[in-house]
């Protein structure tokens, strides 16, 4: 009987989570017409959604719905645009691959000011807060890449990077694996996880992360939340598999727990606002209202990145598409 009544219970558990049905967004943006773009660079201020591409272009999408081409880069080194900020009217665009390059563009004058090259530095993400700029990237000669710039200058320079585990590299999914909280520089890493962090200019301090030792292993994203901080990741090469993805702390990194019944697969983005939180990749997204304690599948498409916009939560998905959800 006890065993009949196991069984009964975990298969209505497995039809309830399958019967879930997703929840269309309020609405979509088709910004680009493009077979196989998508953006994984993402960000937004009051008045416009700024996207990255695989395509080397950087589009607009406005408050009012229109779409605007803004940059397009036909040549490598920036073709692959994997992260941006906007700091004080500037949108830094940074492009990776085997040579790296941050380009300074003025949103006013639709201009680009300065290109800064990073030659045999493949970038991983930037974060800025209190007048500096932290970027990040992958190890060169047993040592992370690390630079950082003053928000008036905007000119990088090295500092100093602790050493790399053997097999331990960065993931650039979203640009979301690199933070400013306060006066301290964050960074996530994958191959061999783990959290670095750097307290004014101190030395470098690591945590270990309860991911899978494998090259394909770690978080590809993080989110740092008022009173909980979350990674998500995963093995983006066994994208439906939903065990040690999603992992809470509460004590600002020093101890991560996994989050129950959360994901359904490898995540490559994680962000919030309050108590709402969400994380999306190849095989949906994912959708918590109480900090993590519950979640609910919302989409079955494959998303790359996202970001919060006004009262919006957006997704950046395959083939040109944007998905915007209510908060």
């Amino acid at each position: 009987m006890k065993k009949w009544l196991a069984s009964f219970t975990l298969l209505f558990l497995c039809f309830s989570i399958l019967a879930q049905k997703e929840k269309k967004p309020a609405f979509t943006v088709q910004y680009s017409s493009v077979p196989k773009i998508h953006a994984r660079a993402i960000v937004a201020n009051e008045t416009s959604i700024y996207l990255g591409t695989n395509e080397g272009s950087v589009f607009e999408v406005a408050a009012n719905g229109t779409k605007s081409l803004v940059l397009n880069f036909e040549k490598r080194p920036f073709r692959e645009l994997r992260d941006m900020l906007i700091v004080n009217e500037k949108l830094l665009v940074m492009a990776s691959g085997d040579t790296s390059a941050i380009l300074i563009y003025n949103i006013n004058t639709r201009k680009i000011e300065r290109t800064q090259i990073f030659n045999g530095v493949f970038l991983d993400g930037l974060a800025e807060e209190k007048g500096k700029i932290f970027a990040m990237g992958d190890p060169v000669n047993g040592y992370f890449s690390l630079f950082e710039a003053d928000e008036t200058k905007l000119n990088f320079v090295p500092v100093k990077a602790p050493k790399a585990a053997i097999g331990e590299a960065a993931f650039a999914a979203s640009g979301t694996s690199v933070h400013r909280f306060g006066q301290t520089n964050y960074f996530f890493t994958g191959g061999t996880p783990h959290m670095y962090y750097q307290a004014d200019y101190a030395e470098w301090k690591k945590v270990a992360l309860p991911y899978s030792p494998c090259a394909a292993c770690g978080p590809y994203s993080a989110y740092l939340g008022e009173n909980r901080w979350f990674i998500a990741g995963g093995n983006y090469t066994e994208p439906n598999v939903g065990d040690k993805t999603l992992f809470f702390s509460d004590d600002k990194g020093m101890s991560w727990n996994e989050c129950p019944n959360s994901s359904t697969g490898y995540r490559s983005v994680i962000f919030g606002q309050g108590k709402k939180v969400f994380t999306a990749g190849s095989n949906g997204i994912d959708y918590s209202k109480n900090n993590g304690k519950t979640w609910k599948k919302i989409n079955n498409g494959n998303y790359v990145a996202g970001t919060i916009y006004k009262n919006w939560a957006v997704f950046s998905g395959m083939n040109g598409k944007l998905v915007f959800y209510k908060l």
